[in-house]
């Protein structure tokens, strides 16, 4: 009931949240639809933002009750030793990404079948930690060394029972432990924070021979494996450079730079055309596509790495507004015609987007992308129905976009590890260039897009 109670909490809060982002969210949409171009881009970047925390998935460890042999320390010294424990863990984990410590109760009813909590370690803990909803679990034991004590803290990851860190130390009393607790504790609870496949080869083998180590010092009759001594181990284990996924995003699409060719109408030398209105159908363009395709990652270090993508997108938009077109004559004493329309503009495209990205991240919080963007067009379509007084009619063009249109793309994102793969989270911003096809007023594309990429490879 207690592991049911903590779930119940988390997912109404959760719910909570996103209800108000829900909430939030409407709202902007309410405004993007009365707002310019300018003024688009930055609602859509402040509903990004509100989302924004729904993407930094929270972070649970569960540090459990210290262990002991009944005559080395008292039920209040166990309980003291754990408290300073799980405090120092509380002030290592930063909250701002969403770490929570728990004090899991009732062990007992979480221990895997057949296990008791004194013979429970490794896989064991790792399971404990899963059955309390937490992502990493920690325990320490105390044991009698001679006439000192010892402790061992271990930390594994719950989803996949690896071994993450660990220490080892002897004193004489409990103070002793307490000083070897907050002494070791900071490094120690930090290796969660570079546990990351971007950043880290971290193994269960480069954990386990420095506690080996360790207890050779504690130990004068057992001695270090050699390659512990010359610095030759396993722990320069090559944390992994390169990586293949797949994305998908949805995007938001848009034109700038264009009046769609309704303030430049070619007139005769015997009259004028005049056109208002023509800024209405620029605002009130836009549209919902997609993109979807593979992505690679090449990773040199954990501060910058370049990030490409092979991706088919389809971007589509309509707009609409109501023209008065006024046909002057160069005669004064000729009396002004005018006539009001009604215009819906409708354009569909299909390309082949291949971005070249340098990401600058700041480790276990966010990145930031930036770089070039061919898109190659392979089917076009646009339409535009003109209503007036005598009816509607109604044109439509197929292909006639330019093959490749060049842009710029920025991006913010954020990435988690999930077990031995990865997930991207990343807002970006693309601005056209080049005009979409050779005419003098042919529109530029800009796009706003929320991507999600797996990696996997």
């Amino acid at each position: 009931m207690l592991i049911k109670h903590k779930l119940f909490n988390n997912t109404l809060n959760n719910f909570i949240n996103c209800f108000i982002i829900f909430f939030l969210r409407k709202i902007f949409s309410h405004v993007i639809n009365r707002l310019d171009t300018l003024k688009k881009i930055f609602s859509f970047a402040g509903t990004f933002l509100l989302l924004f925390p729904c993407l930094l998935s929270a972070k649970n460890m569960a540090v459990l009750e210290t262990l002991s042999p009944q005559d080395s320390l008292t039920m209040q010294e166990r309980l003291y030793l754990t408290d300073i424990l799980r405090n120092q863990a509380v002030s290592t984990l930063p909250t701002e990404q969403n770490w929570t410590i728990m004090a899991p109760e009732n062990i007992n009813v979480t221990l895997p079948p057949g296990e008791t909590i004194e013979n429970c370690k490794g896989n064991c803990l790792a399971e404990i930690g899963k059955n309390n909803a937490a992502d990493y679990v920690v325990q320490a034991r105390i044991s009698q060394f001679d006439k000192s004590l010892a402790i061992t803290a271990e930390l594994y990851e719950t989803e996949s029972s690896k071994l993450i860190a660990s220490f080892v130390g002897k004193g004489e009393s409990v103070e002793d432990i307490e000083k070897i607790i907050k002494e070791q504790s900071p490094d120690f609870f930090k290796k969660v924070l570079v546990n990351d496949p971007r950043t880290t080869g971290t193994k269960d083998d480069e954990t386990r021979p420095k506690a080996d180590s360790t207890y050779a010092e504690l130990d004068s009759n057992k001695k270090a494996p050699d390659e512990l001594k010359t610095g030759t181990s396993a722990t320069n284990v090559m944390a992994k450079r390169f990586w293949g996924g797949t994305t998908a995003g949805i995007t938001y699409n848009d034109f700038h730079s264009t009046h769609f060719g309704l303030k430049n109408i070619k007139h005769k030398s015997d009259y004028k055309i005049t056109v208002n209105g023509s800024d209405d159908l620029l605002n009130s363009f836009w549209g919902i596509g997609f993109r979807i395709g593979m992505s690679g990652l090449f990773i040199p270090s954990p501060y910058f790495s370049l990030h490409g993508d092979l991706a088919l997108a389809l971007r589509q938009g309509t707009g609409k507004t109501n023209l008065s077109v006024m046909l002057a004559w160069p005669d004064a004493e000729r009396a002004k015609q005018k006539s009001d329309l009604k215009i819906e503009y409708s354009a569909t495209q299909l390309n082949i987007d291949m971005p070249i990205l340098a990401r600058v991240s700041i480790p276990n919080a966010m990145y930031f992308e930036a770089g070039p963007m061919v898109s190659f067009n392979v089917y076009s379509k646009s339409k535009a129905e003109i209503t007036d007084i005598f009816g509607t009619e109604t044109y439509e063009e197929n292909g006639d976009l330019n093959v490749a249109e060049f842009d710029i793309v920025t991006g913010v994102g954020v990435t988690q590890s999930i077990g031995k793969s990865m997930i991207d989270f990343d807002l970006r911003f693309v601005i056209g260039l080049t005009r979409i096809s050779d005419g003098k007023d042919s529109p530029k594309t800009w796009q706003g897009q929320l991507n999600v990429t797996y990696w996997f490879l």
